[in-house]
């Protein structure tokens, strides 16, 4: 089961928007949930629709021309933000294409971000202000896989890229651990905003910390 479809399901519980038809996998997982982890799964929902519209206005203030999402799943949110801010195109790069997105100012680019190959298509992408935007991928990436990742962004931020994303930072609930074992492993880096700054820093980029709370971080990495 893919973990960007569970998190639609989630985000589908109160908000319509987020509905769609959902395997039967899905289905019964979130249900079992809703009985045995009730509290867990309406605050899980909440927050991570608040998150999602703090990510939403955060793009929308920075302007970009160009949009990247990492890990793109089954989003949409960014999409109408074409017709009302400078994004003239967004970009949406994926292990497989899960959804039929066919629309004007929109690209999808089926690749593995843990490998080289697509890579060389990302860094041929040309902006004059350039975002980067992933929402939970690196939860879902091993230290070895991060470290890749965060080498190869190093060199798309100084093609006039920076990165938007967020960061958990406590430790896993036992909740999300059983729920883990049906949509894949997660992996905790980070105890504080302060190491997710270091952290950077060791790669030379600088961190803006724009919101942080006990459970989450979102920040912005940008070219000294």
């Amino acid at each position: 089961m893919r973990s960007s479809e569970f998190l639609q399901a989630l985000l589908s519980t109160i908000d319509k928007s987020y509905k769609m038809s959902f395997s039967l996998k899905t289905q019964i997982l979130l249900y079992f949930c809703q009985i045995f982890f009730p509290n867990y799964i309406k605050i899980a929902a909440k927050s991570r629709l608040k998150l999602k519209k703090d990510m939403i206005n955060l793009v929308e203030k920075y302007r970009p021309d160009i949009l990247i999402e990492l890990g793109s799943g089954y989003s949409k949110d960014y999409f109408p933000l074409v017709n009302k801010s400078a994004i003239k195109n967004i970009i949406q790069i994926d292990k497989e294409n899960i959804t039929d997105r066919d629309r004007p100012h929109y690209k999808f680019v089926k690749g593995d971000i843990t490998k080289y190959k697509v890579w060389s298509k990302i860094y041929n992408i040309k902006a004059k202000k350039g975002l980067v935007l992933t929402e939970g991928l690196f939860s879902y990436l091993n230290d070895e896989e991060f470290y890749f990742v965060i080498n190869k962004l190093k060199g798309l931020v100084k093609k006039r890229y920076s990165l938007l994303t967020h960061e958990p930072i406590k430790p896993i609930s036992v909740s999300r651990k059983i729920i883990s074992i049906f949509i894949g492993k997660t992996y905790r880096r980070f105890m504080s905003a302060k190491e997710i700054k270091h952290y950077y820093e060791s790669f030379g980029l600088k961190t803006q910390i724009i919101k942080s709370n006990k459970w989450q971080v979102i920040y912005r990495v940008y070219k000294t």
